[in-house]
């Protein structure tokens, strides 16, 4: 009877290497997708702190800004609201979903708002829902709770039927 010879060590490590290249690299993707979104997440919260909502609107999903009137008329509705709102809290919670489309990666990022309109105190649960080109490294983003079925319908084709979106809620804590 022949016996089976052992493998060299160095094809055991290779081997090894490889399995576990192979499990750490969708980790390792996600975690660059995430520092993507980390960083347009503390861009946003600096934005809605500061009330530069200039930036908000440039960061604001195109098609949107578009059905708005484009980016002057949206940045003037913008400036008129900010007014009405302070953002007393901006806390993004992980972890974020991604979805892959025919044209479009999007990402749902989970948010909670502490917000004061015209002296009425605001807790908001929703998320932000990110969108970009395949191929694009650009991030375009539209606040959740604006979301209803026919909207996301009509602005979001490719979004896969099987994504669940986060509920979202607004309750008047005051």
């Amino acid at each position: 009877m022949k016996r089976l010879r052992r493998p060299p060590r160095s094809f055991t490590c290779l081997l090894g290497a490889g399995l576990l290249f192979s499990v750490m690299l969708p980790a390792l993707a996600d975690d660059a997708r995430d520092a993507a979104i980390d960083q347009d997440m503390a861009r946003m919260k600096t934005a809605m702190q500061s009330k530069d909502e200039a930036t908000l609107v440039d960061m604001m999903y195109e098609p949107i800004v578009q059905a708005g009137g484009g980016r002057d008329q949206v940045l003037a509705q913008a400036k008129s609201l900010a007014d009405k709102v302070d953002f007393t809290s901006f806390e993004i919670n992980k972890p974020y979903r991604y979805f892959s489309g025919q044209q479009n990666d999007y990402v749902t990022v989970p948010t909670h708002l502490l917000m004061t309109i015209n002296g009425h105190h605001f807790d908001s649960v929703s998320f932000e829902l990110g969108i970009k080109a395949h191929q694009t490294e650009k991030w375009e983003y539209v606040d959740g709770a604006g979301i209803s079925p026919q909207l996301r319908t009509q602005l979001f084709p490719d979004l896969p039927q099987d994504a669940v979106l986060p509920e979202h809620s607004v309750k008047q804590i005051d």
